[in-house]
């Protein structure tokens, strides 16, 4: 039934496009496939993909080709699939002229979805208002198609001569103009599930009926139903002596067994070890938080309050919408703004944004930072992957990964000042309310969480706390967090001596809180009298409701004009003030029904320019505040970095050959069947989710319509597909190998706990060898032009645990080779010093330390990325400046050092002519330098960074240059080679010495070749005696050199 219900669709898709296409030889070819609904459904959607890319195709012959692919099974996947706790929906988008059907998509359930009560979910449909561009539809277009949107909600939708009734929404689904409806079907109508949702005949404010059944429509998972006699409680609110406020308003509690057993049954507690503090619930007709209460004890139980308690209602189903966790916090432009007018200097915000900047730029270039860029991509185990000895920043696939979230990064950067807070100053929290009435008026409790060791840390000291939206300074309150030892249960929320459950913005950077004193009292907003009825309310009141809201809806334009008349006056301002006020009860409107807003109002409010970082097209200005200034700083790192050529995924396409196992070739055909079918399905999720790539589906970044994401969270339920498709793929993968492993039989339904290497040698090869075929081929096969199948390179690495098996069982390869440094530094120590042969095996050891200080940890910060030196005019002077020749050949002449416009080349290195800050860094910079093994490293370095663009640029001649930084070179290199030297041995330079002397003087000491002693357990080592201590003896180099390494060592 399903499948047919499917296929119907889909011939709808097909028909309002090709009408005068369909002749009789299209219809015969539809007839024979319709027998095998499957088939149908999947042949009609790729005709609808290709028909929506061409509208001059040749339909028969489409049609025929699609249904000789999808006669194989194997190919059809996302119909006949379904992810839990989501369902397909047919959808519909309506505009003023045109009814769009739009393929079928899986929507996270609700209340009334699941279970299948009133149907399958092809009796629902989802149908969204836009304008013809398929944007939102905007309140003007609400109100000129007022009549054919009422109609569409008191009367009836017709596709393909099925009637489907108007039902409801969810409150965000409001905002984002999207409703349910039904077609009636068993004897169910729209009204008698809304009957059967719950009692609301007691509501005579249109307002509160809406609201109060949207509580159904929220996107839920369920747990367990809850025994209404012997697991809920109700328990009194906290309120003001005059009774006027709720402190517990929304704030019910929860048992530790019973919190347990809730995430049992969400199979999330094993996964993560992690078991949080608070729930956001929907049961019945209560809603609000439950928080972990220690004094229930070990019954499992729920204590809810009156204020939780919204209508009544028989379902005591548990369904949880959220819950607390560790939450990344980012600065916004309306924090921003109000934080700027409260004191917080210019110079923070653009430090943080900097850091940000260069944290997403690190990212393309080491493991550790490309890692914490991709934290939310959770299909692959990246720490693991890296300990292998993979390079995440450079590995193709991955790098495609961290392409696509460093420019989503960076244009969130641009256009909204999307700026993270370090996690250890920041987060996102629910709010909850002190029970033990320990906290004071002022005072805060704050406890966090790392997202991976779990480990916690009490947050002491003022803190910046507020809610989005905030309009004026007096929202961002400043509040001193202490230590309640009572509290020591409550992780990751803000616990308030009052509150009613929201989610905050808190922030602890001490940069970031203003200080006390610049504290401004907060507004009163007022809410506004309800309007009531004088008679049970009808359908056709909720369809003038919903008309009234939608086509008063003007919160993003009035959210605008706020921002534009704080960048023109202050976020205090009258004027300010007043739409402060106006978008609180624009916000409200959906609870009261009243919105003080007219359309004369709207205009007034409206600013006369805009500032540039708005980025309008007429009327705008160069803002002088610090959004202006984040604004430029931001685009111009967008600007320059998005054309660089190492964002081009084609310069990466490279085999690794440490990942092809012995034998690989005999899983080839195999390896090559799976891709097409793998391609083929994954090409079906872009193309339902309409994203052009697979990086941007895998980390959900840059759809094509960034608006029907945000209305129903696409990105997350296109992530689902996803891993569904990883799943599925790697279970077929692992069939041949499941009847030697009974372990792997048991579990094989649940991925992460498949034990994949097999103990049976011979197994083990063959699993090996196939994981390294699937590698070879998503890196090798080309698919046909006609099919125009995504060319994937994630299947490589769906099977990521084999190739790492792979890698670890090899020797590691090192991007940069260490062997340059090896001979270089024991042809040198073998010549220069008189070290016995036996003791030549503990240089290998000094070696590792230096290639570790300076190349592993260190190298990236030797030279200035190419953003933050854009803006200085001269680039010789005291800087180093590397100029790299055409073909980056770093062991050739061309490659120099320019420092003060003259030029020297790296190895030998000229030092009697170099001038740098002063003669410290000169002298220490000749110390190294006539190092044969430090000039190495260096050379190194340079050919490290000049492989990375993103360090690189053209200077006035039109030279290729990299730019290091000589102070910080000379701090990472004394690090390994003065590592736990005394100080009374450090070196010391004469002011008149302006000759190259092979000599230099030490402090109180000197070194005589005899030092050179054997320890007991035969390990070299040097020592410096008090007897050898001499102020006018000199050491020479190798010397010096010899006890340093040793030091190092």
């Amino acid at each position: 039934m399903k499948s047919t219900l499917g296929s119907n669709w889909n011939a709808c898709l097909v028909s309002y496009r090709l009408k005068d296409k369909l002749t009789d030889e299209f219809v015969s070819k539809l007839v024979d496939i319709s027998n095998d609904s499957s088939l149908f459904y999947h042949a009609l959607r790729d005709l609808w993909k290709t028909c929506k890319d061409n509208r001059f195709l040749d339909i028969y012959i489409t049609l025929s080709n699609n249904a000789i692919k999808y006669s194989d099974i194997g190919a059809r996947w996302l119909f006949d699939c379904t992810t839990p706790n989501y369902c397909y929906v047919p959808r519909v988008i309506v505009t003023p002229t045109q009814i769009l059907p739009q393929p079928m998509r899986p929507m996270k359930e609700n209340r009334v979805l699941r279970g299948g009560r009133f149907g399958s979910s092809f009796a629902f449909c989802r149908v969204l208002l836009r304008d013809e561009d398929l944007v939102t539809m905007s309140a003007e277009t609400v109100e000129q198609c007022r009549e054919r949107i009422l109609d569409l909600i008191k009367q009836d939708l017709t596709i393909a001569q099925t009637d489907y009734e108007y039902l409801h929404c969810s409150n965000s689904q409001l905002r984002d103009r999207s409703f349910w409806f039904y077609k009636p079907n068993n004897g169910n109508t729209a009204e008698t599930i809304r009957q059967w949702m719950g009692n609301f005949r007691h509501e005579y404010s249109v307002s509160s009926y809406v609201t109060r059944m949207a509580l159904c429509f929220t996107g839920s998972i369920k747990t367990f139903t809850i025994q209404q006699l012997t697991e809920i409680e109700e328990i009194p609110d906290i309120k003001t002596s005059d009774g006027r406020y709720v402190f517990t308003d929304g704030i019910g509690k929860i048992s530790e067994p019973m919190m347990r057993r809730v995430f049992e049954a969400l199979d999330l507690n094993q996964t993560t070890g992690y078991l949080p503090c608070a729930l956001q619930i929907r049961m019945a007709g209560i809603k609000g938080v439950l928080v972990k209460a220690p004094e229930l004890g070990l019954r499992e139980v729920i204590q809810v309050r009156r204020s939780q308690i919204k209508f009544e209602c028989d379902h005591y189903d548990l369904e949880v919408i959220d819950y607390s966790k560790p939450c990344n916090l980012t600065l916004n432009r309306q924090v921003i703004t109000l934080l700027s007018s409260l004191g917080v200097q210019d110079i923070a915000f653009l430090h943080l944004q900097n850091e940000a900047r260069l944290r997403t730029t690190m990212a393309l270039l080491k493991c550790r930072e490309a890692i914490s860029l991709l934290d939310k991509v959770r299909f692959f185990e990246f720490e693991k992957i890296s300990n292998s000895g993979i390079d995440i920043s450079q590995e193709p696939f991955f790098r495609s990964l961290l392409i696509a979230a460093y420019r989503d990064r960076l244009r969130c950067l641009k256009q909204r000042s999307n700026v993270s807070i370090p996690k250890m100053y920041g987060r996102a929290m629910f709010g909850i309310i002190d029970e033990s009435r320990t906290l004071h008026y002022g005072e805060v409790f704050i406890q966090h969480t790392s997202n991976s060791q779990l480990e916690s840390e009490i947050v002491l000291g003022y803190v910046a706390v507020t809610k989005n939206p905030c309009l004026y300074p007096g929202d961002i309150r400043v509040l001193k967090a202490v230590d309640v030892p009572h509290l020591h249960h409550l992780h990751d929320c803000i616990v308030f001596p009052c509150n009613d459950g929201d989610v905050y913005w808190v922030c602890w950077l001490p940069d970031m809180v203003p200080n006390l004193e610049n504290q401004i009292e907060p507004l009163n907003y007022d809410t506004a009298e309800k309007k009531l009825l004088d008679h049970a309310i009808t359908i056709d009141d909720v369809a003038d409701f919903l008309i009234d809201y939608m086509a008063n809806d003007f919160l993003g334009e009035l959210c605008n004009a706020h921002l534009a008349w704080a960048d023109l006056e202050l976020a205090t301002s009258p004027r300010c003030i007043e739409l402060a006020h106006d978008i609180a009860a624009v916000v409200d409107y959906p609870k009261t029904g009243v919105n003080p807003v007219n359309d004369e109002k709207r205009r007034e409010l409206k600013a006369p320019r805009y500032p540039d970082f708005m980025e309008k097209e007429l009327r705008t200005y160069a803002s002088r505040k610090v959004l202006g200034k984040m604004y430029r700083q931001a685009r111009c790192a967008y600007d320059l970095h998005v054309q660089l050529e190492y964002l081009d995924e084609k310069h990466f396409i490279e085999i690794d050959e440490t990942l092809l196992f012995d034998g690989f070739e005999i899983y080839l055909d195999d390896a090559k069947r799976q891709y097409h079918l793998y391609c083929n399905k994954l090409q079906q999720i872009l193309d339902l989710y309409d994203y052009s790539t697979e990086a941007e589906l895998i980390t959900g970044c840059q759809p094509l319509f960034i608006d029907e994401k945000r209305s129903y969270d696409a990105a997350d339920v296109a992530g689902q597909d996803f891993k569904r498709l990883r799943t599925d793929t790697r279970r077929e993968f692992l069939n041949e190998f499941i009847r030697y492993n009974d372990k792997q039989q048991r579990k094989r339904d649940r991925d992460r706990d498949i034990t994949l290497i097999s103990s049976d040698f011979n197994i083990a090869r063959k699993q090996l060898q196939k994981a390294s075929a699937w590698y070879y081929i998503a890196y090798t096969e080309e698919n046909d032009d006609h099919e125009q199948l995504i060319k994937s390179k994630s299947f490589a690495w769906l099977m990521w645990d084999f190739l790492c098996e792979i890698r670890s069982r090899k020797e590691r390869i090192h991007h940069l080779s260490s062997r340059t440094i090896s001979e270089a530094l024991k042809s040198y120590y073998i010549t220069m010093t008189n070290v016995k042969s036996r003791h030549i095996a503990n240089y290998e050891k000094a070696r590792t330390n230096l290639y570790k200080y300076l190349l592993e940890d260190q190298c990236e910060h030797l030279f200035e990325p190419a953003y933050s030196f854009l803006n200085i005019p001269d680039l010789t002077g005291t800087r180093v400046r590397v100029i790299i020749d055409s073909h980056n050949n770093l062991n050739k002449s061309k490659t120099i050092i320019n420092l003060n416009k003259q030029q020297y080349d790296i190895v030998p290195l000229n030092i009697n002519k170099i001038k740098l800050f002063n003669k410290a860094n000169r002298f220490y910079f000749k110390l190294l330098m006539q190092q044969p093994a430090i000039a190495t490293v260096l050379e190194i370095a340079i050919d490290w960074a000049a492989k990375h663009q993103c360090f690189t640029r053209m200077d006035r001649e039109g030279n290729k240059i990299l730019v290091l930084k000589p102070e910080m070179f000379f701090e990472r290199a004394l690090k390994a080679l003065f590592k736990d030297v005394p100080a009374c041995y450090l070196p010391s330079f004469d002011d008149n010495d302006e000759d190259d002397n092979d000599q230099m003087k030490i402090i109180n000491g000197s070194i005589e070749d005899d030092s050179i002693t054997s320890s007991d357990d035969d390990e070299h080592s040097i020592k410096l005696t008090n007897k050898q201590l001499n102020k006018d003896l000199f050491l020479t180099y190798e010397q010096w050199t010899n006890y340093m390494i040793d030091k190092v060592r």
